[in-house]
């Protein structure tokens, strides 16, 4: 069966295709006299067998729903007989659902912990002892060094602790903008325009006598930036890293944007922005990951860019707004029209910056058709597959002159025809 389509009803002729595996699997567990966890908290809850008066159930975000119904049945109605430690942002492994009807209540009983203990002051000073004076007193050569490889280094070959500490990092960055000049103006007495109107108001005032020339001076005005990310699988462990890039610019209030506006796109096109002004960015990503129901699935970029220009590119692409468009290219939906997607998109922005990770291949060459067809409508095109790459966007994004790879890559294609 297709993954397209996945937490929608399936039809009866689907549901009997499926059953007719699950029923070999019943079959064969039972004359292995087997059974699976799910069962087993079914015929204990069916028994009416439990010894215990009190539970505590840590991780209780990843709890199916045949456990908690055997704790609910069990414990559910003693006096404190139940409790439950979980963080919600952390579920991995199960679909939500309503803990109610399973027999279990929490409504006005539960609580946010506020504080975080995992690293608290006495334990980092305890795990300090444990290091080797060698690691206290590096050589600041061979950390600077160590520190610019790690930069340089692929998202995706990162191991579980350098991706914490490249999160940490792309937390501090910044993507400071220009402010761009408006038609508009206000009165400056350094301004190098003379205000006309003001100025024949005063002369009114005085009898037709001009004493002095007053001064106006063109204002200023920042422009919105709209991300647009590729969640697909091909693109997941770059689109972590940078949402938590994107979740930091938004959160910088010095940085000049006039509004961050960020949308991830898959088969389908979801606005995250209002998810983006959380301050913890765990959480912020964890309400941005349960909306966006398309992650690690196809991709359908033609199809998602037509949703965003019709529902969303006048309320957003206003003030000269500069796109990042986040992804491989590679797209698997042939019956979009690409090339006129990409063409509106270019036209209602300011500034249209292509970040594909693929760059970092020293050989990329654009043979996907859907990179081919992208290419010629963007402004510049730039790699996205580490820190220093998002950290050379900082530079680059108000230079209106960098194109990056785009006038390479345009002159490969032409050399292929």
């Amino acid at each position: 069966l297709p993954r397209l389509g996945r937490k929608v009803r399936m039809i009866a002729s689907r549901r009997d295709t499926l059953w007719e595996v699950f029923s070999s699997v019943r079959v064969a567990l039972a004359n292995k006299n087997l059974t699976t966890e799910a069962q087993l908290a079914h015929d204990l809850r069916q028994s009416g067998e439990f010894p215990y008066a009190h539970v505590v159930i840590d991780e209780a975000q990843d709890i199916s729903v045949p456990e908690l119904m055997l704790l609910g049945a069990a414990v559910g109605s003693l006096p404190n007989g139940l409790f439950f430690a979980g963080d919600i942002g952390q579920r991995i492994f199960r679909a939500p659902f309503p803990w109610s009807a399973a027999g279990v209540d929490v409504r006005g009983r539960s609580r946010s912990l506020k504080v975080n203990y995992r690293t608290s002051h006495q334990i980092r000073l305890q795990s300090e002892k444990l290091l080797p004076e060698t690691l206290i007193e590096a050589d600041a050569s061979y950390t600077m060094s160590e520190a610019e490889r790690f930069k340089t280094l692929d998202f995706e070959q990162m191991s579980v602790s350098e991706i914490v500490q490249a999160k940490a990092m792309l937390s501090r960055l910044k993507l400071p903008v220009k402010p761009l000049s408006s038609r508009r103006t206000h009165a400056n007495r350094q301004g190098q325009l003379v205000d006309k109107a003001v100025t024949l108001r005063s002369l009114i005032r005085q009898g037709g006598n001009i004493q002095k020339l007053y001064y106006k001076k063109k204002a200023q005005r920042w422009p919105n930036l709209v991300v647009l990310c590729d969640i697909s699988g091909s693109m997941s462990q770059y689109s972590r890293m940078v949402l938590h890039f994107l979740h930091a610019i938004s959160n910088n209030t010095g940085s000049g944007w006039a509004k961050v506006y960020a949308f991830t796109f898959g088969t389908r096109l979801t606005n995250i922005t209002h998810h983006l002004d959380k301050k913890d960015v765990d959480a912020a990503l964890a309400a941005a990951g349960a909306e966006a129901q398309d992650w690690e699935g196809g991709t359908r970029i033609g199809e998602c860019l037509h949703r965003f220009n019709n529902d969303w590119s006048r309320r957003v692409m206003g003030q000269g707004a500069v796109v990042l468009l986040i992804t491989d290219g590679l797209d698997r939906d042939q019956e979009s029209d690409l090339e006129k997607e990409m063409r509106r998109l270019r036209l209602s922005s300011r500034r249209l910056i292509w970040l594909n990770p693929l760059l970092r291949w020293d050989q990329f060459a654009a043979k996907a058709t859907g990179i081919r067809i992208m290419l010629p409508h963007v402004d510049s095109f730039r790699p996205s597959h580490s820190i220093a790459s998002l950290e050379d966007l900082a530079t680059i994004i108000s230079k209106r002159e960098d194109i990056g790879e785009k006038s390479r890559l345009l002159h490969a294609m032409q050399n292929q025809i």
